[in-house]
């Protein structure tokens, strides 16, 4: 437990105090300092007023000092209140504690903080940040404590007593969460509720969106049926239409079929339509004919320029073939030169009969070695330069091959086309020798029926094989789905992700909440909790009672020795009462010195003996002897058994006149 060591503090037209302003040095005082006042300036002639001098005032002091707040009221008391209405002048406050000095200034603001181990408060111990906001945070890393935390180990007032055990079972826990200072947990979690509910919101959000556009595309769809069976139901009317035609025109040939004079120029109008007919295809195959000429004649010239580089390519590739040939031969020639000569060396002469000798043929070994070093050193070259060649030959033999194979394809739908050309002659020639009949007036009304029939029949099956009334219909629904299904996707990819969001704030919500890591942190110090109020209460009520709390600070209070019938609270005197929420008090205040690593070397007792009787003004006497033995204490009481009982401890004597407090030497 690290201890601040308060060693000095004074303000100067701060609340009661004027522009005298008071001190207090620690270090002059014992362990327990009895605080005690008169007020002059009400008027009584048997008895001094105590009441209303400051005493309340000098813990006000150091908590100014550190965090630029009064332990009273401070979202009520605002900066013009603090300072002395009867100076209203610039009100100056300072704290010593440990190495450190805090000065905060009021008209002008300002807040100054130095360190040294030697008391030199200047520029080269200033350490003041660069604005009040950043030495406020400093000071509070400094001693590790804040605001809330050092006022609840600081001071015990009057009405601080019953405020725990008071209260209802939720209001318990925010109240020990906060001394914790767990109230950041549940911050989070009510920010992860926020941030979750606005998920939520979102999600349902989109999930009504998607449903939308699900039943937006069902219903393109359900149109897109219903026009695909509009389209159907015209197509077979338009081909029952087609049929009656067709059978109309099978009954008028029928008709005219029945004369000699009819059958003929039937044939007669079957010969010419076929010869119109014939003429359209002709027109057809002749502009065919002079485009595939055309490609014949553009290619001419390539073929030409593809032949020579493909006779060029062969010359390249049979040189190169020759060169690595001749190079291979030389060199295995010469190995057998080489290899003959060692086979020779140390056999007799045929001729001398003398033995011949490596000096004989040195020089033909040599020179032999230097044709093989040569070609073989040229070799790897050759076969590059012939495989470089090999593959320029397959590249232009695949593309003449390529370009020979379109030749001829092109030249035999020249000759196909020619050979229809001639047929389509010879025909137009055979139906030209169909000659028209001399018909009467109703064989001639019925051929005119007939080709107006056979109009509507080619008009009736264009209708039929064009585009129907409901295409461009039809096309705009199916674009109309295919965007839908597209913004369905997006829009369930969207809801995706925002679903996949819930679980990690429910994570957070449930890790912050009420059952989450605020649970497991003061399941953890109830415990320590309840140790430190059985060992306040050996002071304070003599252990005659227990007290013990559970996890949800639910209390249960017996008798010591235990004797069957437990007390209820609310049914206790109130004596009993107060003397039990000091040692919950004091308890929350060991818990809270624990869980921040700090605590100040002072505490003041603000009239904690109100309305008690002399065996709890003992164990208020026995507590603030206990407290001493580690903290140096202020007693700010008005209790003459307890003062009487505190009549040897050093004193602090606070006069009050003209509405100032001075401290009275």
């Amino acid at each position: 437990m690290r201890k601040l060591k308060l060693k000095y503090a004074s303000a100067k037209n701060f609340l009661c105090f004027g522009a005298d302003g008071i001190e207090l040095k620690f270090s002059e005082y014992g362990n327990i300092v009895v605080v005690k006042g008169q007020n002059l300036d009400v008027e009584n002639e048997d008895k001094v007023a105590s009441n209303g001098v400051g005493k309340s005032s000098l813990p006000e002091i150091p908590v100014y000092a550190l965090f630029g707040k009064t332990i009273k009221k401070p979202k009520k008391l605002g900066h013009a209140d603090i300072i002395n209405n009867k100076s209203g002048k610039a009100l100056h406050v300072e704290l010593c504690w440990d190495d450190y000095r805090v000065v905060r200034t009021r008209k002008p603001d300002g807040l100054r903080l130095w360190k040294s181990a030697d008391g030199v408060w200047d520029k080269t111990t200033e350490i003041t940040l660069g604005g009040m906001p950043a030495t406020q945070k400093y000071i509070e890393q400094l001693i590790g404590l804040n605001y809330e935390t050092f006022v609840n180990i600081f001071i015990f007032t009057d009405d601080y007593t019953n405020c725990f055990l008071e209260c209802d079972t939720p209001t318990k826990r925010e109240i020990v969460e906060n001394l914790l200072s767990l109230e950041k947990y549940r911050g989070y979690s009510d920010s992860a509720k926020l941030l979750a509910k606005k998920v939520k919101d979102n999600v349902k959000l989109l999930a009504n969106d998607y449903q939308h556009l699900l039943s937006d595309l069902d219903a393109a769809r359900t149109r897109i049926t219903k026009i695909e069976q509009q389209e159907k139901e015209w197509k077979e009317s338009k081909e029952k239409d087609l049929r009656k035609l067709l059978e109309s025109l099978k009954a008028k040939r029928d008709q005219l079929d029945k004369s000699d004079t009819g059958a003929a120029l039937a044939k007669y109008c079957e010969a010419q339509e076929r010869i119109k007919e014939l003429n359209t295809l002709l027109l057809e195959l002749e502009a065919k004919k002079v485009s595939v000429a055309k490609i014949l004649e553009d290619v001419a010239p390539k073929i030409v320029t593809l032949n020579s580089n493909h006779e060029k390519a062969t010359d390249k590739y049979n040189q190169a073939h020759k060169v690595v040939e001749d190079c291979r031969k030389l060199i295995s020639e010469n190995e057998k030169i080489i290899k003959d000569a060692a086979k020779k060396i140390g056999k007799d002469c045929p001729y001398c009969l003398s033995k011949i000798t490596k000096d004989n043929f040195e020089n033909i070994m040599l020179q032999a070695q230097k044709v093989v070093d040569e070609h073989s050193a040229n070799l790897p070259q050759f076969v590059e330069d012939l495989e470089s060649a090999s593959t320029d030959l397959q590249t232009i033999t695949t593309s003449k091959t390529k370009v020979e194979k379109g030749i001829t394809q092109k030249k035999q739908e020249l000759d196909k086309t020619n050979s229809d050309i001639t047929k389509i002659h010879s025909e137009i020639s055979e139906l030209s020798k169909v000659k028209e009949p001399a018909a009467d007036v109703e064989e001639l009304l019925i051929q005119d029926q007939i080709e107006e029939l056979k109009k509507q029949v080619e008009a009736k099956k264009e209708e039929i094989n064009g585009p129907s009334p409901f295409q461009s219909i039809k096309q705009s629904l199916v674009q109309e789905v295919v965007d839908m299904t597209d913004s369905v996707k997006d829009k369930k990819k969207e809801l995706d992700e925002a679903e996949s969001q819930m679980p990690y704030y429910d994570f957070w919500i449930k890790a912050f909440g009420d059952n989450g890591i605020r649970k497991y942190v003061i399941e953890g110090i109830v415990p320590a909790l309840n140790s430190r109020i059985s060992y306040w209460l050996q002071f304070l009520i003599d252990n005659k009672i227990k007290l013990i709390f559970d996890s949800n600070f639910n209390e249960t209070i017996d008798r010591f020795p235990f004797q069957g019938r437990p007390y209820v609270y609310h049914g206790m005197s109130g004596g009993q009462r107060r003397r039990l929420n000091l040692s919950v008090g004091q308890s929350f205040a060991h818990i809270r010195e624990l869980n921040s690593g700090a605590s100040p070397s002072v505490v003041f007792l603000d009239e904690v003996s109100m309305n008690m009787d002399e065996i709890g003004v003992e164990g208020i006497y026995r507590m603030i002897c206990e407290l001493a033995k580690d903290k140096q204490v202020f007693v700010i009481d008005h209790n003459e058994s307890l003062l009487q009982m505190l009549d040897g401890c050093d004193k602090v004597q606070l006069q009050m006149k003209d509405e100032v407090t001075t401290k009275c030497d």
